[in-house]
């Protein structure tokens, strides 16, 4: 294929090659640096960030990391939604570049990083306690990125960041409301019905998120088909853009990931309670009106209120997901069906993190040995 004076040109193995002046020698000659990609148009994009970068293949190893940390966040920006990027700012700005940032990048090595991540791990946090390693595993994460970023558009990276991992501590369980509270907080609710109690019920009874039942709105909950459509969810995020002076503000986005864009079938008891509350327009579910919603902070609070008014043990809403999950495999369900109800991208999720079988299940398979026993 011609070149379209651009210096950009398809190879003969498929491949977008592109080229850019990063340095001249003492007669003027130009020294090149070649960039791949899959297509035209992404080499055009990194074409065009390199140039405006124009940091010379020759000296970049000696600018400081921050620089890097700040030009990846930048580019990012545009590719991701609005809260990961405030989760990415948060690490960059509070972890990375304050004990990073002002170091040549020529002089990060692997040694220095593990000294990083046991600093984390031991006095990360802002009141001078360690970081969770789940904590300390995202900011490495970030940082594996960045350094993607920098061996992608300059070249090759001094030291071996891909070995650097964080071990992870075994997850605490989580606790799910056993079957005596499970009864106890149904017959409260049926006692007391209002959107609100009906709510918790709903994510009892589906295993929904708390973000996602505050952005459920009439318009998305089908009674007479029995099931609702989860395509959005709320939460509060850092306000970066300082509009009106406020720190946070509400979003309400598309959920999580592709997979937790979903139908659910409502149980038929469920769908009786619901009823007299229909509305038909798209009404917040929670409040039954168009504008008026209740935000995941304020939820959870009730929640809070509504487990000490029936002397449960305090948990957080999530629990209600993670019991959900925990009954449905008690009775039976299909894990793949489980999976696709919750959300999850695949089973392994769903059975490692959701799944919590009580010590009587395990006592009734146990007792089934018998059989075994009997022949």
């Amino acid at each position: 294929m011609p070149r379209r004076g651009e210096n950009i040109y398809k190879r003969k193995d498929g491949r977008w090659e592109g080229r850019f002046i990063i340095d001249r020698d003492v007669s003027g000659k130009a020294k090149y640096k070649s960039i791949y990609g899959k297509s035209y148009s992404d080499i055009k994009r990194k074409l065009e960030i390199a140039k405006q970068n124009s940091i010379s293949l020759q000296y970049f190893h000696e600018y400081h990391f921050s620089l890097f940390c700040i030009e990846w966040l930048k580019e990012h920006r545009k590719n991701i939604k609005e809260s990961t990027y405030i989760k990415y700012y948060n690490i960059i700005y509070m972890y990375i570049i304050p004990d990073l940032g002002e170091i040549q990048f020529n002089k990060i090595s692997i040694q220095m990083m593990n000294q990083f991540i046991q600093k984390l791990l031991n006095q990360g946090s802002q009141n001078g306690q360690g970081l969770s390693t789940k904590s300390v595993a995202d900011v490495i994460s970030v940082f594996k990125n960045i350094m993607r970023y920098i061996e992608c558009y300059y070249g090759h990276i001094h030291f071996d960041y891909h070995q650097m991992t964080v071990k992870q501590n075994k997850e605490k369980r989580m606790r799910i409301l056993n079957s005596q509270e499970q009864q106890k907080l149904c017959q409260y609710i049926l006692g007391h019905q209002t959107l609100i109690h009906l709510g918790i019920l709903l994510a009892l009874s589906t295993g929904i998120r708390i973000g996602e039942l505050c952005a459920l709105r009439w318009d998305h909950i089908y009674l007479d088909e029995e099931e609702l459509i989860i395509d959005r969810t709320m939460q509060r995020i850092q306000n970066k853009d300082n509009n009106n002076n406020k720190k946070t503000k509400i979003i309400i986005t598309t959920p999580k990931s592709q997979c937790s864009i979903r139908r659910i079938p409502i149980p038929q008891d469920l769908i009786q309670l619901l009823k007299p509350f229909e509305c038909h327009q798209n009404e917040f579910f929670l409040t039954g009106d168009i504008e008026k919603y209740i935000e995941p902070r304020c939820l959870e609070n009730k929640f809070k209120v509504l487990m000490q008014q029936n002397n449960i043990e305090n948990m957080h809403f999530h629990a209600l997901r993670h019991t959900f999950a925990t009954k449905c495999i008690e009775l039976g369900f299909d894990v793949k069906c489980l999976s696709e109800i919750l959300g999850h991208a695949n089973v392994n999720i769903t059975l490692n993190k959701y799944v919590h079988p009580s010590f009587a299940l395990k006592r009734d398979y146990m007792n089934k040995i018998n059989q075994l026993i009997n022949v």
